[in-house]
């Protein structure tokens, strides 16, 4: 607070000396004018010294463990609330629906099996990875999910989801892959046909219709 005061009175006083060495100059006081400049660089030359010795102690008591600490927290509510991706912010953004959470919200929509698998995201925001759970249509049919990853591509509009899956049983039909917004309600929906034997390994991939994909939270896959 005082470091504050100290910098507003020395540019007060350096305005004010600047003002008066004009005056001094227009009515010709030479008196004036010299001392309204040593006034003036005394003023500059304090006020630096001040604000270089606010900004030393504002960085140390930045530096502290629990000031930090109070800051990422800041940050991460402001993430949960306002859907900040800087440090924290990001971190609150993927706490708004926690694993648990998710698990629930998708129970509610379909009859989904075991844990999901989570996708990594391209294209837009990457700070969220969405889930992607299994339905009770697939729980005997040999699919194991791998790694899983959602693209959009802006300059072709193509957003889609591609999986890999390796078949241990013979599996041929179609596959539906749903995707459900933050709330649990369906968004779109992409289908694809397969015909595999068992011990194929491939990447599949579900192509959507333009969206907004950034409100995507969960897939679930089905069997048709």
């Amino acid at each position: 607070m005082y470091y504050l005061l100290a910098i507003i009175i020395c540019g007060i006083v350096a305005i004010a000396c600047f003002i008066l060495g004009i005056i001094g100059i227009i009515k010709k006081k030479i008196g004036m004018f010299v001392t309204s400049v040593i006034v003036f660089v005394i003023a500059c030359i304090v006020g630096v010294f001040i604000v270089f010795q606010f900004a030393v102690k504002t960085v140390d008591y930045v530096a502290q463990q629990d000031v930090q600490s109070t800051i990422s927290q800041g940050a991460e509510l402001a993430g949960k609330t306002a859907g900040s991706i800087i440090s924290g912010g990001a971190k609150g953004l993927n706490q708004t629906l926690d694993d648990n959470a998710i698990a629930a919200l998708a129970g509610k929509s379909a009859t989904i099996v075991g844990k999901a698998i989570k996708a990594t995201s391209s294209g837009w925001d990457s700070t969220f990875r969405p889930s992607i759970f299994i339905d009770a249509s697939l729980a005997n049919a040999g699919l194991e999910l791998g790694r899983a990853e959602e693209l959009y591509q802006a300059k072709s509009d193509d957003a889609f989801m591609s999986i890999f899956i390796t078949f241990t049983k013979n599996c041929k039909g179609t596959l539906k892959l749903v995707m459900y917004d933050q709330e649990g309600k369906k968004m779109t929906i992409a289908q694809t046909e397969i015909n595999e034997k068992a011990g194929a390994e491939k990447l599949i991939r579900f192509n959507f219709p333009v969206i907004h994909t950034e409100l995507t939270r969960y897939y679930v896959l089905s069997k048709m």
